[in-house]
């Protein structure tokens, strides 16, 4: 089941893209369509936005969260949401510096849940990220095919909150960060 808005192909996945699209198995989206249309219009209100991908999504309680890619004229990006009671959060980045930032990841927060997505660039042998996060907890987070995220329940005061650093653990047991710019 595809369905077309504003010129834009919205699939609703629930894996991570393979080369054959068509194999994919579609299912029933979680996140309305008009709610990541109006997030991504939001995003990029004087963009053209286009082939929106949802790489990842899931509900619990009331609180959803997609993971997406899209084109917004001609420049490939990515986008976190997160819909809670409180209402919806977005937050975009797209791939600067591949060399110099390997790791790229942007975080959502509510009072409950948290929300971290990332791509990996130029290191397709890395298959784990480490998030830091300010209150010293460590999160093991798998990458799939370049992507990876992190949704976790925290509470109003507990669990892991604010990620502070990533770095990217090879096959090969290498570590790989960021340069320090």
């Amino acid at each position: 089941m595809a369905l077309f808005l504003a010129g834009s192909i919205f699939a609703g996945c629930g894996t991570i893209p393979s080369a054959h699209p068509a194999t994919i198995p579609h299912r029933k989206q979680n996140i309305p369509i008009q709610t990541i249309q109006a997030a991504l219009s939001h995003a990029a209100p004087s963009g053209t936005i286009s082939h929106v991908h949802i790489i990842s999504e899931k509900a619990i309680s009331g609180q959803r969260y997609a993971y997406l890619s899209y084109n917004n004229q001609d420049t490939l990006e990515y986008a976190g949401l997160l819909e809670s009671p409180s209402g919806v959060d977005t937050m975009t980045f797209s791939l600067k510096k591949p060399h110099t930032t390997p790791l790229q990841a942007v975080e959502l927060n509510d009072q409950t849940y948290i929300l971290v997505v990332g791509k990996v660039t130029n290191h397709p042998d890395i298959m784990t990220i480490v998030l830091t996060f300010a209150n010293g907890q460590v999160a093991d987070v798998p990458v799939s095919h370049g992507y990876f995220w992190y949704f976790h329940r925290v509470g109003k005061s507990k669990g892991p909150r604010f990620f502070t650093h990533l770095i990217g653990v090879s096959t090969t047991g290498a570590i790989i960060q960021n340069a320090h710019s």
